[in-house]
């Protein structure tokens, strides 16, 4: 899978100085600031359980799916929001999905082709509140699906909504200082003159 495997450690607002950068999980690399990825290490009905409960209820636990004996399951997906500076922030977030669905993405996954997997869709509900928009999001019904891209089998990514806070994360530019906040404010730090950082994940 080719997805950005960092880690959000929280937001917040604050007027501090924007830390500096942080490095890459995967390849120690430095994070562009172009090309802001920041991932939700755990779907937020797992992240509030107790280390014993997590221990205890969690089936499977992957960085792309995650099966609970008593909350269902999860799967990573891409959440695109536009910046008005012409940059996209990419939240690694987690989606709820029902036990048939579960089923199909670990078949495709492990089974199907890359052909079957380019198609693949389905719907679930959001399961992480993400700052600014708050816990309004939180269980809005999404649909994804996989988006084009250079990698093998990408991350699937949101691309609809029926709730309208998320439709308008979707669809609208938001300025770069709402949303690029707390543990995320290093992407302040921004030049568009600068020369592009690669990054291959």
């Amino acid at each position: 899978m080719a997805w950005w495997r960092g880690r959000d450690k929280g937001s917040g607002t604050g007027g501090a100085a924007a830390p500096p950068a942080p490095a890459c999980t995967c390849c120690d690399g430095t994070l562009s600031a172009g090309d802001p990825r920041f991932n939700l290490s755990l779907p937020d009905p797992v992240a509030k359980m107790s280390a014993y409960a997590q221990e205890t209820c969690i089936r499977f636990l992957s960085d792309f799916m995650v099966s609970t004996e008593n909350i269902g399951a999860f799967t990573r997906a891409l959440l695109p929001v536009t910046l008005t500076d012409g940059r996209t922030v990419t939240f690694g977030v987690w989606v709820a999905i029902d036990g048939p669905t579960y089923r199909y993405i670990s078949e495709l996954g492990r089974d199907g082709t890359d052909e079957e997997y380019a198609t693949m869709e389905f719907d679930g509900l959001l399961a992480n509140a993400l700052e600014p928009w708050g816990r309004k999001v939180l269980r809005a019904e999404v649909s994804v699906a996989i988006p084009d891209s250079p990698f093998d089998r990408p991350t699937p990514q949101i691309i609809s909504s029926t709730h309208a806070t998320v439709t308008r994360m979707l669809s609208e530019p938001w300025a770069p200082g709402k949303v690029l906040t707390g543990s995320r404010a290093w992407a302040l730090r921004y030049d568009a003159d600068a020369p592009p950082v690669p990054h291959l994940h």
